[in-house]
């Protein structure tokens, strides 16, 4: 069912885009070299939606014993705790990667079928795979470290949502992410806070004052290096903790559940 969701809004969003385009191209003549930047825009939508849909796969983690008859049959099954949720994990996380990939291929060739069969006199193209690169004006990331760090940051934000089912097996996205945004907000107003009390011209003053902090000039003088490689590594860092923690609530629920 996730693939079959994935499939159809890629499918009917890339094919309405670019039968949009050369639709636009047939109509006034114009063509205009610019299909690199526009695959660009369209990648940068099927990028936005494989966050949307990580999230949702990662709230399915307890979805083997979130009813009665799942729980019997599940508890039944001779294998670790571990094993069991290192079975789940994969499927919310490394299977579902390789899914998007295959729906997102299915969709482009669906695309590109249609508008085919609609403008057969003119040259229609797959989506061109470069727009995914790095270092290019028309291309997603400036720099391989950019690509690394936004990768990162989907993990970190999956096992958010990998912990948050661990808490909540029934409406875990939407349980989840209101008790990310209370955590947030409360994180801001104690951070603001802070901030007002102990400096005069609040924000403003607090960042006049890191420009001293030994190692902040070099941020900027080796390119953001330093301050991707942080990122990278906290997002990591913390992204393998809720894994981790997830795994502790799996096993202490899957007890609970036996009694």
């Amino acid at each position: 069912m996730t693939f079959l969701s994935i499939f159809g809004i890629l499918s009917i969003f890339l094919t309405y885009r670019y039968y949009e385009y050369y639709d636009y191209l047939a109509k006034t003549g114009n063509y205009f070299n610019e299909w690199l930047s526009y695959c660009r825009d369209q990648v940068t939508f099927v990028i936005g939606m494989f966050f949307i849909f990580g999230v949702a796969s990662a709230s399915s983690l307890m979805e083997p014993i979130n009813s009665r008859a799942k729980k019997i049959s599940y508890l039944m099954n001779p294998a670790s705790s571990f094993e069991k949720y290192f079975l789940q994990w994969g499927r919310t996380t490394i299977v579902f990667i390789l899914l998007y990939i295959v729906a997102f291929f299915f969709a482009d060739f669906v695309q590109w079928l249609i508008c085919s069969i609609r403008f057969p006199s003119m040259d229609v193209q797959a989506i061109d795979l470069s727009a995914f690169g790095v270092g290019d004006n028309h291309e997603i990331f400036d720099y391989w470290r950019t690509f690394f760090t936004l990768l990162s940051f989907y993990f970190f934000i999956q096992s958010l949502f990998v912990l948050g089912s661990t808490f909540w097996p029934k409406f875990s996205v939407a349980k989840t992410f209101c008790a990310a945004l209370i955590i947030i907000a409360l994180y801001l107003i104690v951070c603001g806070g802070l901030i007002s009390s102990l400096f005069a011209d609040g924000a403003d003053d607090f960042m006049r004052t890191l420009e001293y902090v030994p190692g902040m000039k070099s941020l900027e003088d080796d390119e953001g290096k330093t301050l991707s490689l942080i990122f990278t590594s906290v997002f990591s860092f913390f992204a393998i903790t809720n894994w981790t923690i997830g795994f502790f609530r799996f096993k202490e629920t899957e007890i609970i559940k036996r009694f």
